[in-house]
């Protein structure tokens, strides 16, 4: 058994080269991530004239791992790894992404550190990613080769095999783990963990999210002319009109009601011309039984009775995403399992609801159950001075291992 100080050293030694990696998305700089990765588990990746990429193990590789890349874009894709078991089907598999949002200009000077040099102090790794969610990762990425370390030196093989999912393209559109649901080998996990962070809480429930735009399109016109067919009014109106909506039927007992709400205008034109066309980016946050159909439904009858056919404004609702919430029933052997799990290595239980969207919300509707469980506070992602806790990182490589070993 390999001992804590060792597991703590490779745990930080890993964490520390997959932070100091900027691999911001946008705009989707996963490549040097992979690159280290794949090296971690004893991979190169080939990359061909056209982007597309393969792995091949080191002959001195000694580990039982099978790997594989799927490109999204040139230089840009997922790895997977696993560990094979006594019988194909009823899989276990642990999530990450290696993507991360970028560091604003003005971020930045709220850096107390250099957000990619990463750097530990008191008791915490600081930089960009640490907790959203390299720390996550590389704790699963740590477990599942101390997994392997274990099975190549005689250990017992798993009942069920094990896969560990690494993304790109989370923090955009989700493009990595929609590209997981085209291989016919994702159904065969029947059991998820995103490690994104929870600070070690197990999250039972998610909230679904859907979003995309509405272009309006009127008539130029000089600014000076007091003139109806403005799709700027159109737009305050459409506002207006969204915020009547009651979404109290659709609430959960952690963050409420479902919402939603307009985080973008863009009209291309001068100031002193009134726009033909503009753009309205809609955005909305939805109680795990919330379906995404009746948001856009919604809209359609709001668009429809604030532009009447008359007033010269023609309408496109471009839908960008829909990523149903989802539940993972109190009756649920995974989640009962796991809870025991927790209690085992001396972590409360506390099952939480995740106020964002992962790409369990994609990878889901492959048919498995879904946890999400990991380190960090995800009130310190996406902002200056990014933070994990080292032992709460150490922790989650307890649990991850505990889990594999119940496989």
């Amino acid at each position: 058994m390999t001992d804590q100080t060792t597991i703590r050293n490779r745990y930080m030694d890993l964490l520390c080269e997959l932070v100091s990696i900027d691999s911001s998305n946008p705009p989707g700089k996963e490549w040097e991530a992979m690159r280290a990765i794949a090296r971690f588990f004893g991979f190169r990746i080939n990359l061909d004239a056209r982007g597309r990429c393969s792995l091949t193990a080191y002959q001195d590789c000694g580990a039982p791992i099978e790997g594989g890349c799927l490109e999204i874009a040139p230089m840009r894709g997922n790895l997977y790894f696993i560990l094979r078991g006594k019988e194909r089907g009823q899989a276990l598999a642990f999530t990450g992404h290696m993507d991360t949002v970028p560091v604003g200009q003005e971020e930045r000077y709220l850096w107390k550190t250099d957000p990619f040099r990463p750097t530990e102090k008191d008791g915490y790794l600081y930089g960009r990613g640490s907790t959203d969610m390299k720390g996550g990762l590389t704790a699963a990425m740590i477990a599942f080769k101390l997994k392997a370390e274990q099975i190549a030196a005689g250990g017992e093989i798993p009942d069920h095999d094990i896969y560990l999912l690494i993304t790109c393209d989370e923090e955009a559109d989700m493009q990595g783990s929609a590209r997981f649901l085209q291989e016919p080998w994702i159904k065969e996990i029947s059991r998820l963990v995103v490690c994104e962070p929870t600070g070690l809480e197990l999250c039972v429930e998610g909230r679904g999210r859907t979003y995309g735009k509405i272009v309006l399109r009127g008539q130029t016109g000089h600014g000076s002319l007091h003139r109806t067919g403005n799709v700027i009014h159109t737009a305050a109106n459409l506002i207006k009109a969204m915020e009547k909506e009651d979404f109290s039927v659709y609430r959960d007992e952690k963050f409420g009601s479902s919402f939603w709400q307009c985080l973008a205008i863009r009209a291309e034109k001068d100031p002193c011309v009134v726009p033909d066309d503009l753009e309205m980016i809609i955005d909305a946050r939805l109680a795990a039984d919330h379906r995404c159909e009746d948001i856009w439904d919604r809209m359609d009858a709001i668009l429809k009775a604030e532009i009447p056919e008359r007033s010269g404004i023609r309408y496109q609702v471009q839908i960008t995403d829909r990523r149903y919430g989802w539940k993972t029933p109190p009756e649920s052997a995974f989640r009962q399992s796991t809870a025991d799990t927790l209690i085992k290595i001396n972590i409360p239980v506390k099952e939480v609801i995740f106020s964002g969207t992962t790409d369990a919300s994609k990878l889901r509707t492959a048919g498995m159950e879904t946890l999400i469980i990991g380190p960090g506070d995800l009130e310190l992602a996406h902002k200056e001075n990014e933070s994990v806790s080292i032992n709460e990182g150490l922790k989650a490589v307890e649990l991850y291992r505990e889990l594999m070993e119940r496989n």
